[in-house]
C-alpha cells in the first residue's frame, strides 16, 4: 500500500462512486489541518481531467487570477469571478471535469460575492453540467460558515459531504511499523490519529529524539502547532488555551475550569461550548443520567491534551542535554496516563465488533459511601428493543489482570440504573490470570487480540477467543 496514502480507502471509494454518476456533483470536504484532506483529494484526481487549486492567504482577486490561469492559461487569466465560473461550466458542459479548490474559505473570506456567485452558477447550470466540484477547508468554523452551514449561500447545494477524521489507533499504528507496540501507544497518546503528525515520527527510531526535536525545542513544530490550530478558529486564542490547560490538568467541571482559568462560569461555558463544537473537548455524563447536571469535560484531541499537560509548561530550552532530561521526565510521567488512551483504543475496537454508542459512568455507592466509576460502557439496542450495556474495564499495566477486577466491575454495574441486559468485558495490555481465563460470561481482550482482530488475522470472530461470552 502507498505509504503516503494509508487508510482512506473508504473515502476514496465513495468519491469514485460519485464520480461515476457523470452528472453535476458538488463535494464538500471538511477536516482538521494535517488530517489528510489534500492527500485524499490529490489521490482521487490521479488520471482524471481536472485542476487542483489551493487558495492562499492573499486577496480574492489574486486567488481568482491564479485559478483562472491554471484553468485557461495565463493569457486568459481573469480577476472576475463571473468570467471564471462561466468558463468553468462551459468547459464541463460535455465532459467530466474535476475542479478542486482546497482551503476555499481563503478564497472568499474577504468577499462574500464569491459564494453568492458560486450559488448562482450552480443553480443555473447544475442540470446541464458534468462538473465535479470539490470545495474543502481546514478551519472547521469557516467551512461551516462558507460551505455547509445554513448561513452560507452554498447551503443545500453540495450533493455529498465527506468528513475526513483522524485515524483510529489501529489505523494510526500502520504509520509506525518500526516502533514497539508500547511506543506506538505512546505516540498515539501524543498526537492521536492525525497522518500529518504521525509521519513526523517515521524518521526516528526512539521516542526521546522526536520529543526533543519536534516538541521541546523553542522552534519545534509541535510547540507551535497548538497556537496555529486555535488561531485558525479563533481571533483571540489565549482564553481557549487557558480552558484547555485547566482541563488537561484535571479541572473537569465547569466551576473548576472557570476558577483555574480565572474567568466567570458563564464565560467559561461559552469557551467550552466553542471547543466542543470543534470536537477539541467533549462533554461527559453518566450513561444512566445523560441529561442531568452531573457533567465532566475532557480533551478529546490527544495532541492538545498532551501539549497542554506536558509541553506548554516547559520553557522551550535550547540546550539538548537539558531537553533530553525533560523528555525522559515526560515519558516517565506519561506511563501513568496511558490508561485513558487505552480506554479510547478499547472503545474503538469494541465499537467495531460489538457496535453501539460509547460512554462512561460514575456515581455514588450508598453502601460504601464512595464514588464508583466504570471506564467504558457501550450501549446498543437488541432485536427485541431492549437496551444492552457492555461494561468494560481497561487496564494498561505490565501485569496480568485477576478475577477481582471482574468482581468489582460486576458490582459497579449493579449501581447503573439502566439496561435490561448487561454484558462484561475486560481489556488488558498484559493478559489475565488463570482464574479469570476460566471465567465464563466475560469477553477478555488483550491489546494483541485487538490488533489482530482489527486486521483480520484472527480467523474466528474478531477479538473473541475460546471463552463463553454474551456478545
Amino acid at each position: 500500500m502507498d505509504g503516503a496514502f494509508l487508510g482512506r480507502e473508504e473515502e476514496l471509494r465513495h468519491m469514485e462512486e460519485v464520480y461515476e454518476k457523470k452528472s453535476f456533483q458538488f463535494i464538500a470536504v471538511k477536516g482538521r489541518r494535517r488530517v489528510g484532506k489534500t492527500t485524499l483529494i490529490q489521490k482521487f484526481m490521479e488520471n482524471k481531467k481536472g485542476v487542483y487549486f489551493s487558495a492562499r492567504g492573499i486577496s480574492t482577486e489574486d486567488n481568482i487570477r491564479m485559478l483562472s490561469a491554471k484553468l485557461f492559461g495565463d493569457e486568459q487569466a481573469t480577476e472576475n469571478i463571473d468570467v471564471l465560473l462561466k468558463g468553468i461550466f462551459e468547459m464541463s458542459k460535455n465532459e467530466r471535469f474535476v475542479l478542486a479548490i482546497d482551503e476555499y474559505p481563503r478564497l472568499c473570506r474577504k468577499d462574500n460575492d464569491v459564494s453568492d456567485a458560486f450559488q448562482q452558477y450552480i443553480d443555473e447550470n447544475k442540470n446541464s453540467s458534468k462538473l465535479y466540484l470539490i470545495l474543502s477547508g481546514s478551519s472547521m468554523s469557516m467551512v461551516e460558515h462558507e460551505i455547509i452551514g445554513e448561513s452560507s449561500p452554498l447551503y443545500g447545494r453540495y450533493t455529498e459531504q465527506i468528513d475526513v477524521t483522524p485515524f483510529s489507533y489501529f489505523e494510526a499504528r500502520e504509520f509506525l511499523p518500526h516502533y514497539t507496540e508500547d511506543e506506538k501507544m505512546r505516540i498515539f497518546d501524543m498526537v492521536g490519529g492525525m497522518p500529518g503528525y504521525l509521519i513526523r515520527f517515521q524518521e526516528y527510531d526512539n521516542l526521546i529524539d522526536p520529543l526533543v526535536k519536534e516538541f521541546l525545542r523553542r522552534d519545534a513544530y509541535f510547540r507551535n502547532e497548538s497556537r496555529n490550530i486555535l488561531l485558525q478558529e479563533f481571533v483571540k486564542p489565549d482564553s481557549y488555551h487557558q480552558v484547555l490547560t485547566a482541563i488537561a490538568n484535571g479541572y473537569t467541571t465547569l466551576g473548576a475550569i472557570a476558577s483555574k482559568a480565572r474567568m466567570t462560569p458563564s464565560l467559561a461555558d461559552r469557551y467550552v461550548g466553542h471547543l466542543i463544537s470543534l470536537k477539541f473537548i467533549e462533554r461527559l455524563t453518566p450513561v444512566d443520567n445523560p441529561n442531568g447536571k452531573t457533567t465532566r469535560y475532557r480533551i478529546s484531541d490527544p495532541y492538545l491534551m498532551f501539549f497542554h499537560r506536558h509541553i506548554l509548561p516547559t520553557a522551550g530550552d535550547s540546550d539538548d542535554e537539558r531537553l533530553r532530561a525533560e523528555a525522559n521526565r515526560i515519558l516517565e510521567s506519561q506511563t501513568s496516563e496511558l490508561g485513558y488512551t487505552f480506554e479510547t483504543v478499547s472503545m474503538q475496537y469494541l465499537g467495531k465488533i460489538w457496535g453501539g454508542d460509547a460512554g462512561t459512568w460514575w456515581g455514588d455507592d450508598s453502601l460504601t459511601k464512595t464514588t464508583r466509576e466504570i471506564d467504558v460502557v457501550m450501549t446498543r439496542e437488541t432485536e427485541n428493543g431492549f437496551e444492552e450495556g457492555l461494561f468494560v474495564e481497561c487496564k494498561y499495566k505490565n501485569e496480568k489482570i485477576g478475577i477481582d477486577v471482574l468482581d468489582r466491575l460486576i458490582y459497579n454495574s449493579e449501581l447503573v440504573r439502566r439496561y435490561q441486559r448487561k454484558s462484561y468485558a475486560i481489556c488488558s495490555k498484559s493478559g489475565f490470570t488463570e482464574n479469570l481465563e476460566k471465567k465464563e460470561g466475560v469477553l477478555l481482550l488483550t491489546l494483541e487480540d485487538m490488533v489482530d482482530g482489527w486486521s483480520g488475522k484472527d480467523t474466528r470472530r474478531p477479538g473473541i477467543r475460546s471463552r463463553s461470552t454474551r456478545c
